[in-house]
């Protein structure tokens, strides 16, 4: 049981969470294939770069394992994961990115960008239901 457990962990660690549901975001946001690069990039900046700098400090010996469980070392993650982050959302706005991948929406349920006003097309079928209110 223990070992089943562990491989559980091991498999939905958020790193590997983001790497398969991000891409499948930008997809869904931008309504075609190209949105998957955009994902990937997501992935990249909310789970890889983080997963990456605490395997690094792990190898020099500072961190025992991934998880960190002293507290007071945590400030340094944090601070990675807001940069990485930060870096991954200016990019993708200069970028012209779908406004869902940023905002968490698909085109269909959004009306303009929240961060840059750029106005989405609704879908049809959303299109449909509003001219029916």
């Amino acid at each position: 049981m223990a070992v089943a457990a562990r491989r559980v962990t091991d498999v939905l660690q958020p790193r590997n969470v983001l790497l398969a549901g991000m891409p499948a975001v930008g997809a869904l946001a931008a309504g075609h294939w190209t949105g998957l690069l955009w994902g990937l990039l997501g992935a990249l900046c909310a789970g890889i770069v983080p997963a990456a700098y605490i395997e690094w400090e792990r190898g020099r010996g500072r961190w025992g394992d991934r998880h960190v469980v002293d507290r007071t070392q945590r400030a340094p993650i944090f601070l990675v994961i807001l940069g990485s982050i930060g870096t991954g959302s200016l990019l993708m706005v200069a970028g012209g990115a779908p406004v869902g991948i940023l905002s968490g929406t698909t085109p269909s349920s959004t009306r303009a960008c929240a961060t840059c006003g750029r106005p989405t097309e609704p879908s049809p079928a959303m299109a449909a239901t509003r001219s029916q209110v």
